[in-house]
């Protein structure tokens, strides 16, 4: 083995001895150099992944007009900012039998929404839950870097 790499002492009385293996100084830095581009190209490709956050709103088959209302509010608020919008009816008690309400709930829900989303596809009874997942219909975009598009500048 190359002197460089491993380091030996001579006792009193016999042969030298190998102690173990120690990095040059060099390649210790090189090694730390190439190690910490790797990890500075991965914290930049997590940086640059996009991140899906679904709000949702829920209520019930009887919910007053006023109240959806306020709850479409809401949900044209998350879908102007971008953000997908999950709507949940749920059926409580014997309004299992009475899907028709639950029905007529969402339809009204989905009339106050309309403008400002798109449905990915039809209410479907999941358990319990009569829901409809909502996209934005304009995606929000972010200029980045003071980059723009061709687009936007005519």
């Amino acid at each position: 083995m190359e002197e460089k790499y491993q380091r030996r002492i001579s006792g009193n009385n016999g042969p030298e001895k190998s102690i173990g293996w120690f990095i040059d100084s060099t390649e210790a830095l090189t090694w730390n150099l190439k190690n910490r581009t790797e990890e500075e190209k991965e914290k930049e490709a997590k940086k640059n992944q996009k991140k899906t956050v679904i709000k949702e709103i829920r209520f019930t088959a009887t919910t007053d007009k006023h109240d959806l209302e306020t709850k479409a509010k809401a949900a044209n608020k998350f879908l102007d900012d971008g953000r997908k919008v999950k709507v949940a009816v749920f059926i409580k008690g014997r309004r299992m039998q009475r899907r028709d309400i639950v029905k007529e709930t969402m339809t009204n829900f989905l009339d106050l929404v309309k403008d400002h989303c798109t449905m990915e596809k039809a209410p479907d009874l999941l358990g319990r839950d009569y829901f409809v997942r909502l996209n934005p219909k304009n995606a929000v975009t972010k200029k980045q870097g003071g980059q723009t598009n061709a687009k936007e500048e005519e």
